[in-house]
């Protein structure tokens, strides 16, 4: 199954001045996703089966690729740490940045931990804690992005 994210948008219509944004069918596109082509007035196209996409082109930012991040106030960091998410791109914020908490609902253990033991001067501590955390809460939404792919299928779910 295909997922259609918020930055793969994000860089079709900034990056390549595209207005109209070509998928797959049964290409599950993320409320975040559906949010930027409207607010934006972009035009969501299904292609048929067997066309090529246009949207096969899109790459990590160079920086990303080279691992490099930077956080919002533009610090330069040189790896991803634990207690931080990508908010777009190469563009990390604390996992109790208010947008990465309209994310997903199954979050919200990850984020008390992240409430817990992230520091006001961005430092933490129990990594391992925030990294289980993490994984769990991926793995939800993995799980939340089977079922609605299978449920738009009218299919079960792969365990695969």
């Amino acid at each position: 199954m295909q997922v259609l994210q918020e930055d793969t948008v994000r860089q079709l219509h900034l990056k390549q001045g595209r207005t109209e944004i070509h998928i797959a069918p049964k290409t599950y596109v993320t409320q975040q996703a559906r949010d930027y082509i409207k607010e934006k007035r972009l035009t969501l196209i299904v292609d048929e089966e067997g066309k090529p996409l246009i949207n096969r082109e899109i790459r990590p930012a160079p920086e990303m690729a080279a691992g490099q991040f930077r956080t919002e106030d533009g610090q330069i960091l040189d790896h991803k740490p634990e207690h931080m998410t990508h908010l777009h791109g190469n563009v990390l914020v604390a996992k109790t940045h208010p947008r990465i908490r309209l994310r997903a609902l199954s979050r919200q253990v990850e984020l008390a931990a992240a409430d817990a033991f992230i520091h006001p001067d961005g430092t933490a501590e129990r990594e391992d804690l925030l990294q289980g955390y993490n994984r769990l809460s991926s793995a939800f939404y993995i799980l939340m992005l089977q079922l609605a792919s299978a449920g738009k299928e009218g299919g079960r779910i792969s365990h695969e």
